[in-house]
């Protein structure tokens, strides 16, 4: 049951906003307590046999597959808790 714990973030094509580019998660069997860092495609995957969930203010939230609350860009995560025009994944720290 990973928890993302970091993102890389990629500027829009239009460089008005930020998209989550990889999201990271820590491993039992790597040392360094460096995140392991996949791509969101790769998340959207590994969500069809795994929970990917986020600590947030407010609790803990799934990660779930959507779209960019701005631009509408897909394949996209975002967490179950965002609000229409948030996205808590960007919160997150950057790796």
């Amino acid at each position: 049951m990973p928890e993302v714990v970091a993102v890389r973030k990629k500027e829009s094509d239009d460089r008005t906003h930020f998209h989550v580019d990889l999201v990271g998660n820590h491993s039992d069997h790597i040392t360094s307590g460096e995140p392991i860092m996949i791509s969101v495609e790769r998340a959207i995957s590994l969500m069809l046999t795994e929970r990917l969930w986020v600590k947030t203010p407010e609790g803990e939230s799934d990660v779930v597959k959507g779209k960019c609350s701005v631009c509408g860009h897909e394949p996209y995560i975002r967490t179950a808790a965002d609000a229409e025009n948030e996205e808590k994944l960007l919160a997150l720290p950057e790796m």
